[in-house]
């Protein structure tokens, strides 16, 4: 059985007719950056890529093109997986389940009062997270709304699970570390002096943040502490 995967594209209406209400302040093209996650479509594994709000899924054995994924208004910011879901979040303040198997919205998602920059998927939750500073925690299969949590005072850009903790950061810097289950908060720090761009997770639980100040720190979570920084060489 062959692979398939999912690549997302942003096109510029041709004509008038085809103008949609643009969200002030945010653009998108072929030029952004672009994110993966991994699903299963029935027996197949599911690669998804996205730039832009367009969804295109294809067979990468044979390179047919299998269908497309239409629901987000706005560009698709980013994604994220279950097993046999996948999920996306857009600039339009929504997150999308897809069903695979028929290519539709299984169920829409909405309660952010801006743009989603951030997903992860853990169980039978769905965290989102975006430019009002919100973490909004979502039952997987109902779309209800479970919890809120205000942890941050600027926008989030990027989010990871591991280890039973959800790592947050943000605009202003800060990283956050909050227990899934209990949504505890576990630590709060201010991680760099510009936004958090990235943050990676390893398996024995070191987390890395980088940030627009052009430094890599090596984070312990639990105690909120840096244990190495690495920084960008400057030009001579």
């Amino acid at each position: 059985m062959g692979q398939a995967f999912v690549t997302c594209g942003y096109d510029v209406p041709s004509s008038a007719e085809d103008n949609e209400p643009a969200t002030p302040g945010y653009t998108a093209s072929s030029r952004s950056s672009q994110m993966l996650c991994a699903a299963r479509d029935r027996s197949a594994s599911v690669v998804c890529a996205a730039v832009g709000r367009a969804v295109f899924v294809y067979c990468t054995a044979s390179g047919k093109k299998l269908g497309s994924l239409d629901g987000h208004a706005s560009p698709v910011t980013c994604l994220a997986s279950s097993p046999h879901a996948v999920f996306s979040g857009s600039v339009d303040k929504t997150v999308i389940r897809w069903d695979l198997k028929s290519r539709q919205p299984s169920k829409t998602f909405r309660g952010h009062k801006g743009p989603i920059w951030c997903l992860a998927v853990t169980g039978s939750r769905v965290f989102s997270a975006g430019d009002d500073a919100q973490v909004i925690i979502w039952d997987a299969e109902t779309g209800s709304r479970l919890e809120t949590i205000s942890r941050h005072q600027s926008p989030v850009r990027c989010m990871v699970e591991a280890n039973g903790i959800l790592l947050t950061g943000s605009d202003s810097g800060a990283l956050v570390c909050t227990a899934v289950v209990s949504s505890a908060l576990i630590s709060e720090v201010t991680a760099h002096e510009a936004a958090i761009t990235a943050v990676l997770a390893t398996d024995d639980g070191t987390v890395y943040t980088g940030a627009a100040d052009g430094h890599i720190k090596r984070w312990e979570p639990f105690q909120g502490a840096c244990s190495l920084v690495l920084r960008a060489p400057t030009a001579s």
